[in-house]
Protein backbone atom coordinates (compact mmCIF):
# COMPACT_ATOMS: atom_id res chain seq x y z
CA UNK A 1 0.00 0.00 0.00
CA UNK A 2 1.08 3.56 -0.64
CA UNK A 3 1.67 6.11 2.11
CA UNK A 4 -0.41 8.83 0.38
CA UNK A 5 -3.66 8.56 -1.54
CA UNK A 6 -4.14 9.89 -5.03
CA UNK A 7 -7.03 12.00 -3.77
CA UNK A 8 -6.34 13.97 -0.57
CA UNK A 9 -9.20 13.81 1.86
CA UNK A 10 -10.93 11.82 4.56
CA UNK A 11 -13.38 9.85 2.41
CA UNK A 12 -11.38 6.61 2.48
CA UNK A 13 -10.76 6.56 6.25
CA UNK A 14 -14.42 7.41 6.88
CA UNK A 15 -15.45 4.58 4.58
CA UNK A 16 -13.24 2.08 6.43
CA UNK A 17 -14.45 3.22 9.85
CA UNK A 18 -18.07 3.11 8.77
CA UNK A 19 -17.60 -0.50 7.69
CA UNK A 20 -16.22 -1.21 11.17
CA UNK A 21 -19.17 0.46 12.90
CA UNK A 22 -17.50 3.85 13.53
CA UNK A 23 -15.46 2.65 16.52
CA UNK A 24 -13.79 6.07 16.96
CA UNK A 25 -17.05 7.43 18.32
CA UNK A 26 -16.90 5.10 21.33
CA UNK A 27 -14.41 7.27 23.26
CA UNK A 28 -13.11 10.84 23.39
CA UNK A 29 -9.68 11.75 22.05
CA UNK A 30 -6.77 14.12 22.41
CA UNK A 31 -5.57 15.01 18.90
CA UNK A 32 -1.92 16.11 18.55
CA UNK A 33 -0.38 17.76 15.47
CA UNK A 34 2.90 19.59 14.91
CA UNK A 35 6.29 19.25 13.24
CA UNK A 36 8.56 18.59 16.21
CA UNK A 37 7.79 17.22 19.66
CA UNK A 38 4.37 15.82 18.85
CA UNK A 39 5.37 12.25 19.68
CA UNK A 40 7.01 13.17 23.00
CA UNK A 41 4.05 15.38 23.90
CA UNK A 42 1.57 12.64 22.99
CA UNK A 43 3.46 10.14 25.15
CA UNK A 44 3.46 12.60 28.08
CA UNK A 45 -0.29 13.26 27.81
CA UNK A 46 -1.01 9.54 27.61
CA UNK A 47 1.23 8.89 30.61
CA UNK A 48 -0.56 11.55 32.66
CA UNK A 49 -4.00 10.16 31.80
CA UNK A 50 -2.92 6.61 32.54
CA UNK A 51 -1.50 7.68 35.93
CA UNK A 52 -4.84 9.35 36.65
CA UNK A 53 -6.53 5.97 36.29
CA UNK A 54 -7.93 6.25 32.77
CA UNK A 55 -7.58 3.36 30.37
CA UNK A 56 -5.64 5.17 27.68
CA UNK A 57 -4.98 4.43 24.03
CA UNK A 58 -1.96 5.92 22.26
CA UNK A 59 -1.52 5.99 18.48
CA UNK A 60 1.79 7.33 17.14
CA UNK A 61 3.96 7.01 14.04
CA UNK A 62 6.39 6.01 12.75
CA UNK A 63 7.47 2.92 14.65
CA UNK A 64 11.12 2.26 15.35
CA UNK A 65 11.40 -1.52 15.25
CA UNK A 66 7.95 -3.17 15.18
CA UNK A 67 4.68 -1.89 13.75
CA UNK A 68 2.88 -2.84 16.98
CA UNK A 69 4.63 0.06 18.75
CA UNK A 70 2.25 2.46 17.03
CA UNK A 71 -0.86 1.17 18.80
CA UNK A 72 -0.77 0.93 22.60
CA UNK A 73 -3.24 0.67 25.46
CA UNK A 74 -1.89 1.67 28.86
CA UNK A 75 1.62 1.53 27.41
CA UNK A 76 1.31 -2.05 26.07
CA UNK A 77 1.63 -2.52 22.29
CA UNK A 78 -1.12 -4.35 20.41
CA UNK A 79 -0.46 -8.09 20.17
CA UNK A 80 0.45 -9.72 16.86
CA UNK A 81 -2.81 -11.67 16.99
CA UNK A 82 -5.04 -8.64 17.57
CA UNK A 83 -3.24 -6.64 14.88
CA UNK A 84 -3.49 -9.47 12.35
CA UNK A 85 -7.19 -9.93 13.09
CA UNK A 86 -7.94 -6.23 12.58
CA UNK A 87 -5.91 -6.02 9.39
CA UNK A 88 -7.69 -9.12 8.14
CA UNK A 89 -11.07 -7.46 8.69
CA UNK A 90 -9.86 -4.29 7.00
CA UNK A 91 -8.45 -6.03 3.92
CA UNK A 92 -11.90 -6.77 2.53
CA UNK A 93 -13.07 -3.19 3.16
CA UNK A 94 -9.91 -1.75 1.60
CA UNK A 95 -10.48 -3.86 -1.53
CA UNK A 96 -14.06 -2.61 -1.66
CA UNK A 97 -12.82 1.01 -1.48
CA UNK A 98 -10.19 0.38 -4.15
CA UNK A 99 -12.90 -0.88 -6.53
CA UNK A 100 -14.81 2.39 -6.11
CA UNK A 101 -13.33 5.05 -8.40
CA UNK A 102 -14.73 7.79 -6.16
CA UNK A 103 -12.62 6.50 -3.24
CA UNK A 104 -9.56 4.67 -4.52
CA UNK A 105 -7.04 2.41 -2.81
CA UNK A 106 -6.64 3.20 0.91
CA UNK A 107 -3.07 3.90 1.96
CA UNK A 108 -1.09 1.94 4.50
CA UNK A 109 -1.46 4.78 6.99
CA UNK A 110 -5.24 4.95 6.51
CA UNK A 111 -5.58 1.21 7.14
CA UNK A 112 -3.27 1.45 10.18
CA UNK A 113 -5.26 4.37 11.57
CA UNK A 114 -8.53 2.49 11.16
CA UNK A 115 -6.98 -0.52 12.91
CA UNK A 116 -5.81 1.63 15.82
CA UNK A 117 -9.14 3.40 16.29
CA UNK A 118 -10.98 0.07 16.15
CA UNK A 119 -8.58 -1.53 18.61
CA UNK A 120 -9.13 1.27 21.13
CA UNK A 121 -12.88 0.65 21.02
CA UNK A 122 -12.31 -3.10 21.31
CA UNK A 123 -10.08 -2.47 24.35
CA UNK A 124 -12.72 -0.20 25.91
CA UNK A 125 -10.40 2.75 26.45
CA UNK A 126 -11.62 5.76 28.39
CA UNK A 127 -9.66 8.13 26.13
CA UNK A 128 -7.24 7.92 23.21
CA UNK A 129 -4.27 10.16 22.48
CA UNK A 130 -3.91 10.27 18.70
CA UNK A 131 -0.87 11.73 16.96
CA UNK A 132 -1.28 13.11 13.46
CA UNK A 133 0.78 11.29 10.83
CA UNK A 134 1.43 14.21 8.51
CA UNK A 135 -0.09 17.67 8.31
CA UNK A 136 -3.52 17.61 9.89
CA UNK A 137 -6.34 18.76 7.64
CA UNK A 138 -6.31 15.69 5.37
CA UNK A 139 -4.54 13.31 7.76
CA UNK A 140 -6.38 10.05 8.36
CA UNK A 141 -6.49 10.76 12.09
CA UNK A 142 -8.62 13.87 11.52
CA UNK A 143 -11.82 11.90 12.07
CA UNK A 144 -11.43 11.60 15.85
CA UNK A 145 -13.71 13.53 18.17
CA UNK A 146 -11.36 15.39 20.50
CA UNK A 147 -11.87 16.92 23.90
CA UNK A 148 -8.80 19.03 23.15
CA UNK A 149 -6.62 19.60 20.11
CA UNK A 150 -2.89 20.14 20.60
CA UNK A 151 -0.40 21.77 18.23
CA UNK A 152 3.30 21.37 19.02
CA UNK A 153 6.10 23.49 17.44
CA UNK A 154 5.78 23.91 13.68
CA UNK A 155 8.75 23.99 11.32
CA UNK A 156 9.59 23.44 7.66
CA UNK A 157 9.19 19.73 6.95
CA UNK A 158 7.34 17.73 4.28
CA UNK A 159 7.26 20.97 2.28
CA UNK A 160 6.56 19.07 -0.95
CA UNK A 161 3.21 18.02 0.54
CA UNK A 162 2.28 20.70 3.07
CA UNK A 163 3.64 23.89 1.48
CA UNK A 164 6.87 25.85 1.46
CA UNK A 165 6.16 28.45 4.14
CA UNK A 166 5.45 28.25 7.86
CA UNK A 167 2.07 29.90 7.30
CA UNK A 168 1.07 27.27 4.73
CA UNK A 169 2.21 24.42 6.98
CA UNK A 170 0.46 25.96 10.00
CA UNK A 171 -2.78 26.12 8.01
CA UNK A 172 -2.54 22.36 7.40
CA UNK A 173 -1.80 21.66 11.09
CA UNK A 174 -4.63 23.98 12.17
CA UNK A 175 -6.94 21.76 10.15
CA UNK A 176 -7.33 19.59 13.26
CA UNK A 177 -9.06 22.42 15.17
CA UNK A 178 -12.76 21.66 15.64
CA UNK A 179 -15.66 24.06 16.30
CA UNK A 180 -15.84 24.90 19.98
CA UNK A 181 -13.11 22.41 20.95
CA UNK A 182 -10.22 23.96 22.95
CA UNK A 183 -6.79 24.01 21.33
CA UNK A 184 -3.49 24.08 23.23
CA UNK A 185 -0.68 25.61 21.20
CA UNK A 186 3.05 25.39 21.88
CA UNK A 187 5.38 28.35 21.36
CA UNK A 188 5.42 29.18 17.64
CA UNK A 189 7.02 31.60 15.26
CA UNK A 190 4.61 34.56 14.75
CA UNK A 191 3.66 33.59 11.19
CA UNK A 192 2.57 30.13 12.37
CA UNK A 193 0.91 31.30 15.59
CA UNK A 194 -1.17 33.92 13.76
CA UNK A 195 -2.63 31.32 11.40
CA UNK A 196 -3.53 29.01 14.29
CA UNK A 197 -5.12 31.78 16.35
CA UNK A 198 -7.14 33.02 13.38
CA UNK A 199 -8.46 29.52 12.67
CA UNK A 200 -9.38 28.99 16.32
CA UNK A 201 -11.26 32.30 16.40
CA UNK A 202 -13.06 31.42 13.17
CA UNK A 203 -14.29 28.15 14.70
CA UNK A 204 -15.03 29.49 18.19
CA UNK A 205 -12.37 27.20 19.64
CA UNK A 206 -10.82 28.53 22.88
CA UNK A 207 -7.06 28.86 22.33
CA UNK A 208 -4.52 28.34 25.11
CA UNK A 209 -1.20 29.75 23.96
CA UNK A 210 2.28 29.11 25.34
CA UNK A 211 3.73 32.35 26.66
CA UNK A 212 0.29 33.81 27.34
CA UNK A 213 -1.95 31.27 29.06
CA UNK A 214 0.80 28.94 30.22
CA UNK A 215 4.58 28.80 30.14
CA UNK A 216 7.46 26.45 30.92
CA UNK A 217 10.65 27.25 32.81
CA UNK A 218 13.63 24.93 32.55
CA UNK A 219 15.21 24.14 35.93
CA UNK A 220 17.84 21.53 35.16
CA UNK A 221 18.83 18.98 32.53
CA UNK A 222 21.30 16.09 32.71
CA UNK A 223 21.78 12.53 31.46
CA UNK A 224 18.90 11.30 33.64
CA UNK A 225 16.22 13.69 32.42
CA UNK A 226 14.80 17.18 32.53
CA UNK A 227 13.40 19.16 35.46
CA UNK A 228 11.09 22.12 34.86
CA UNK A 229 8.20 24.22 36.16
CA UNK A 230 4.95 25.11 34.41
CA UNK A 231 2.68 28.09 34.94
CA UNK A 232 -1.00 27.50 34.27
CA UNK A 233 -2.92 30.73 34.70
CA UNK A 234 -1.47 32.31 37.83
CA UNK A 235 -0.25 29.09 39.45
CA UNK A 236 3.21 27.53 39.07
CA UNK A 237 3.71 23.78 39.29
CA UNK A 238 7.30 23.39 40.43
CA UNK A 239 9.82 20.54 40.25
CA UNK A 240 8.22 18.54 37.43
CA UNK A 241 10.48 15.85 35.94
CA UNK A 242 10.57 13.77 32.78
CA UNK A 243 13.18 11.06 32.12
CA UNK A 244 13.62 12.46 28.60
CA UNK A 245 16.76 14.38 27.66
CA UNK A 246 17.11 17.91 26.37
CA UNK A 247 15.98 21.42 27.30
CA UNK A 248 13.19 21.23 24.70
CA UNK A 249 11.40 18.64 26.83
CA UNK A 250 10.47 21.44 29.24
CA UNK A 251 8.44 23.01 26.42
CA UNK A 252 6.87 19.69 25.47
CA UNK A 253 6.09 19.06 29.13
CA UNK A 254 4.45 22.45 29.43
CA UNK A 255 2.14 21.68 26.52
CA UNK A 256 1.27 18.28 28.04
CA UNK A 257 0.48 19.88 31.41
CA UNK A 258 -1.67 22.52 29.71
CA UNK A 259 -3.56 19.83 27.81
CA UNK A 260 -4.14 17.94 31.07
CA UNK A 261 -5.52 21.09 32.69
CA UNK A 262 -7.91 21.64 29.80
CA UNK A 263 -9.00 17.99 29.99
CA UNK A 264 -9.65 18.38 33.71
CA UNK A 265 -12.07 21.18 32.84
CA UNK A 266 -13.81 18.91 30.33
CA UNK A 267 -14.57 16.01 32.66
CA UNK A 268 -11.28 14.07 32.86
CA UNK A 269 -10.00 15.00 36.29
CA UNK A 270 -6.21 14.81 36.65
CA UNK A 271 -4.89 15.08 40.23
CA UNK A 272 -1.51 16.77 40.58
CA UNK A 273 0.08 13.57 41.83
CA UNK A 274 -1.04 11.75 38.67
CA UNK A 275 0.38 14.54 36.57
CA UNK A 276 3.74 14.23 38.30
CA UNK A 277 3.77 10.43 38.18
CA UNK A 278 2.73 10.31 34.54
CA UNK A 279 5.48 12.70 33.48
CA UNK A 280 8.01 10.89 35.64
CA UNK A 281 7.34 7.52 34.01
CA UNK A 282 7.15 8.56 30.34
CA UNK A 283 9.32 6.86 27.72
CA UNK A 284 9.81 7.95 24.13
CA UNK A 285 12.47 5.89 22.35
CA UNK A 286 14.63 7.22 19.55
CA UNK A 287 14.56 10.86 20.60
CA UNK A 288 17.69 11.84 22.50
CA UNK A 289 17.63 8.31 23.89
CA UNK A 290 20.82 7.37 25.71
CA UNK A 291 22.10 3.79 25.72
CA UNK A 292 24.88 3.61 28.32
CA UNK A 293 28.00 1.74 27.30
CA UNK A 294 31.60 2.07 26.23
CA UNK A 295 31.14 4.24 24.28
CA UNK A 296 27.67 5.53 25.12
CA UNK A 297 25.18 5.69 22.24
CA UNK A 298 22.72 8.56 21.79
CA UNK A 299 19.88 8.00 19.31
CA UNK A 300 17.90 10.90 17.91
CA UNK A 301 15.64 10.99 14.87
CA UNK A 302 16.34 14.66 14.05
CA UNK A 303 15.75 15.03 10.31
CA UNK A 304 14.81 18.67 9.73
CA UNK A 305 16.38 22.04 10.54
CA UNK A 306 14.41 22.60 13.73
CA UNK A 307 14.99 19.06 14.96
CA UNK A 308 18.72 19.37 14.32
CA UNK A 309 18.82 22.62 16.28
CA UNK A 310 16.99 20.99 19.20
CA UNK A 311 19.46 18.08 19.14
CA UNK A 312 22.43 20.47 18.99
CA UNK A 313 21.16 22.38 22.01
CA UNK A 314 20.49 19.10 23.81
CA UNK A 315 24.01 17.82 23.16
CA UNK A 316 25.53 21.02 24.50
CA UNK A 317 23.28 21.03 27.58
CA UNK A 318 23.40 17.33 28.49
CA UNK A 319 26.97 16.56 27.37
CA UNK A 320 28.88 19.82 27.82
CA UNK A 321 32.40 19.71 26.45
CA UNK A 322 31.84 16.31 24.77
CA UNK A 323 32.45 15.98 21.05
CA UNK A 324 30.48 13.03 19.70
CA UNK A 325 31.21 10.90 16.68
CA UNK A 326 28.12 11.16 14.49
CA UNK A 327 26.56 8.34 12.50
CA UNK A 328 24.36 10.21 10.10
CA UNK A 329 22.02 9.05 7.34
CA UNK A 330 19.13 10.97 5.78
CA UNK A 331 16.38 10.76 3.22
CA UNK A 332 17.13 12.70 0.07
CA UNK A 333 14.04 14.89 0.44
CA UNK A 334 15.19 16.36 3.76
CA UNK A 335 17.08 19.67 4.31
CA UNK A 336 20.50 18.04 4.26
CA UNK A 337 22.70 21.14 4.40
CA UNK A 338 20.76 22.63 7.32
CA UNK A 339 21.09 19.42 9.35
CA UNK A 340 24.78 18.88 8.54
CA UNK A 341 25.79 22.47 9.24
CA UNK A 342 23.95 22.46 12.59
CA UNK A 343 25.21 19.14 13.94
CA UNK A 344 28.62 18.29 12.50
CA UNK A 345 30.59 21.28 13.90
CA UNK A 346 29.79 19.90 17.37
CA UNK A 347 31.50 16.59 16.63
CA UNK A 348 35.00 15.22 16.35
CA UNK A 349 34.09 12.98 13.42
CA UNK A 350 31.21 11.72 11.31
CA UNK A 351 30.46 8.47 9.52
CA UNK A 352 27.93 8.98 6.71
CA UNK A 353 25.58 6.12 5.88
CA UNK A 354 22.08 5.47 4.55
CA UNK A 355 18.97 3.96 6.15
CA UNK A 356 17.91 0.87 4.23
CA UNK A 357 14.21 1.36 4.91
CA UNK A 358 12.06 4.44 4.66
CA UNK A 359 9.26 6.27 2.94
CA UNK A 360 11.58 7.97 0.43
CA UNK A 361 14.91 7.38 -1.23
CA UNK A 362 17.92 7.79 1.06
CA UNK A 363 20.57 10.41 0.33
CA UNK A 364 23.77 8.94 -1.13
CA UNK A 365 26.33 8.75 1.73
CA UNK A 366 29.07 9.91 -0.65
CA UNK A 367 27.01 13.00 -1.47
CA UNK A 368 26.46 13.61 2.25
CA UNK A 369 30.24 13.40 2.73
CA UNK A 370 30.83 15.86 -0.09
CA UNK A 371 28.46 18.36 1.47
CA UNK A 372 29.94 17.75 4.94
CA UNK A 373 33.52 18.64 4.00
CA UNK A 374 34.93 21.34 6.23
CA UNK A 375 32.23 20.93 8.87
CA UNK A 376 33.95 18.26 10.97
CA UNK A 377 37.64 17.20 11.27
CA UNK A 378 37.20 13.57 10.26
CA UNK A 379 34.82 11.97 7.76
CA UNK A 380 34.13 8.48 6.47
CA UNK A 381 31.53 6.87 4.23
CA UNK A 382 30.09 3.45 5.11
CA UNK A 383 26.94 2.40 3.30
CA UNK A 384 26.06 -0.36 5.78
CA UNK A 385 24.57 1.25 8.92
CA UNK A 386 25.87 -1.44 11.28
CA UNK A 387 29.38 -1.13 9.87
CA UNK A 388 29.09 2.65 10.14
CA UNK A 389 28.19 2.32 13.82
CA UNK A 390 31.11 -0.07 14.43
CA UNK A 391 33.53 2.43 12.88
CA UNK A 392 32.08 5.31 14.90
CA UNK A 393 32.42 3.28 18.10
CA UNK A 394 36.06 2.57 17.38
CA UNK A 395 36.75 6.23 16.68
CA UNK A 396 34.92 7.38 19.84
CA UNK A 397 36.73 4.96 22.18
CA UNK A 398 35.30 3.51 25.40
CA UNK A 399 34.93 6.91 27.12
CA UNK A 400 33.40 8.62 24.09
CA UNK A 401 29.93 9.33 22.77
CA UNK A 402 28.38 8.20 19.48
CA UNK A 403 25.32 10.07 18.22
CA UNK A 404 23.08 8.40 15.61
CA UNK A 405 20.91 11.00 13.87
CA UNK A 406 19.38 12.23 10.63
CA UNK A 407 16.48 9.80 10.29
CA UNK A 408 14.10 7.85 12.49
CA UNK A 409 14.43 5.09 9.91
CA UNK A 410 18.17 4.88 10.62
CA UNK A 411 17.58 4.97 14.39
CA UNK A 412 14.96 2.22 14.20
CA UNK A 413 17.04 0.06 11.88
CA UNK A 414 20.10 0.22 14.13
CA UNK A 415 18.16 -0.28 17.35
CA UNK A 416 16.45 -3.29 15.81
CA UNK A 417 19.73 -4.76 14.63
CA UNK A 418 21.41 -4.14 17.98
CA UNK A 419 18.49 -5.81 19.73
CA UNK A 420 18.74 -8.74 17.34
CA UNK A 421 15.44 -7.98 15.66
CA UNK A 422 15.25 -7.04 12.00
CA UNK A 423 13.06 -4.04 11.39
CA UNK A 424 13.15 -0.33 11.18
CA UNK A 425 11.00 2.76 11.41
CA UNK A 426 8.38 3.20 8.75
CA UNK A 427 5.81 5.93 8.41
Amino acid sequence: MRRFGEKPGLARIRFLLERLGNPHRAYPAVHVAGTNGKGSTSAMIAGILQAAGYRTGLFTSPHLVRYNERIKVDGVPISDGDLAALLGRLREHAEEAAADSALGQPTEFEVGTAAALAYFAQAAVDVAVVEVGLGGRFDATNVVEPLVSVITPIGLDHTQVLGGTLAEIAAEKAGIIKPGVPVVCAAQRPEARDVIVARAEELGAPAYLAGRDFESRLSDVDQHGTRFAVRWGERWLEDLRVPLLGPHQAGNGGVAVAAAQVLAGRGLAVPEEALRCGLGAVRWPGRMELWPGQPALLFDGAHNAEGAQVLAEGLQAVFPGRQPVFVLGMLGEKPIDAVLSTLLPLGQAAVLTAPRVGRGAPADPAELARRARGLVPRLAVEADPLEALALARSWAGPEGLVCVAGSLYLVGELQGLLAGEQGGARE
